[in-house]
């Protein structure tokens, strides 16, 4: 069956009722045509912006989930979506914001380098990308994850020293879940669970060296088998039954903060050092690409005037 090609709403222009052929024309219904064309030009507007509202709160969870894969089919599809903004409680607080401006408050260069791929070679959406960059004033701040930890080093040496119980020190080790799960973008998540050897304190964790963390994989030392965690549910016993640790080979299951043991307890301090430095790291590589679009824009408008 040959297939036949989208109606198009074409608004009537008024020019016609003054049109040499207006009198063979019946004005009145003339009129109300021109009015129906457009109330449907606007209900169309309207539906085409509410379609563009839900496909940019999709693209705020996929986001959120680090869905690398599904970003980028939606963004193949619909390249502007990216910056459309929709009001979201996304970041903690009431806020319009785009996708983008997401991606860059969570300093996920994965996600970021995806969106700006795709407009490479359109000028003038570069210049939307940085508008909308240097909007989002905001960021993810990390502190209190790290404060976490350090609340976790210290009630352990005091544990150590029969100065608090060891129902307390197992609290505060499972804190640092509870914050891995609930405040931990899950971007870096997956960069602490990925199933190679890049977590290590001298990784240089640049995105356009290494692959995206995929696929994620957790070893739970109570079963005895290997799971993946991500993305995280509300089911997820993260912070309720056990926190995150590196081993020597993968992510596992902790159960308990008090290992006493010397190599468990360094490892613990590593993975804050790790997570700092993946955090500089991210927040960099941002406000390096930033500058060089924003560079390249300057001599493209300089040449402009030559």
């Amino acid at each position: 069956m040959e297939s036949r090609p989208p109606l198009q709403l074409i608004a009537i222009p008024e020019e016609i009722l003054h049109h040499e052929i207006a009198p063979r024309i019946v004005k009145d219904d003339l009129k109300t045509a021109m009015h129906f064309s457009e109330t449907s030009r606007f209900f169309f507007q309207s539906f085409t912006k509410l379609n563009n509202q839900e496909a940019a709160r999709r693209l705020l969870m996929l986001i959120k989930q680090a869905d690398w894969n599904a970003i980028e089919k939606i963004i193949n599809a619909h390249p502007t979506l990216m910056f459309e903004r929709v009001q979201s409680t996304i970041t903690e607080q009431s806020e319009r914001i785009s996708p983008v401006q997401y991606a860059f408050f969570l300093y996920d260069t994965y996600t970021w380098k995806i969106l700006l791929q795709k407009i490479q070679n359109n000028a003038e959406l570069i210049d939307l990308f940085l508008q909308q960059e240097e909007q989002q004033k905001n960021h993810i701040d990390l502190s209190p994850f790290f404060a976490a930890y350090a609340d976790y080093r210290k009630k352990y040496a005091a544990w150590l020293e029969n100065k608090i119980t060891k129902e307390d020190v197992q609290q505060a080790w499972l804190t640092i879940g509870i914050m891995q799960g609930q405040f931990l973008p899950v971007h870096m998540l997956k960069e602490f669970c990925r199933a190679d050897k890049l977590w290590r304190p001298y990784a240089p964790f640049h995105a356009d060296l290494n692959t995206r963390p995929i696929p994620n994989i957790i070893y739970d030392y109570h079963r005895g088998q290997i799971f993946s965690l991500c993305p995280i549910t509300t089911t997820s016993r993260l912070g309720k039954d056990f926190t995150l640790g590196r081993g020597s080979r993968m992510c596992c299951t902790w159960r308990k903060g008090t290992r006493k043991r010397a190599a468990a307890q360094e490892r613990i301090r590593e993975d804050c050092k790790i997570f700092e430095k993946l955090y500089q790291v991210r927040s960099n590589e941002l406000t390096e690409q930033i500058s060089q679009l924003t560079l390249s824009r300057q001599q493209r408008n300089a040449s402009r005037h030559c």
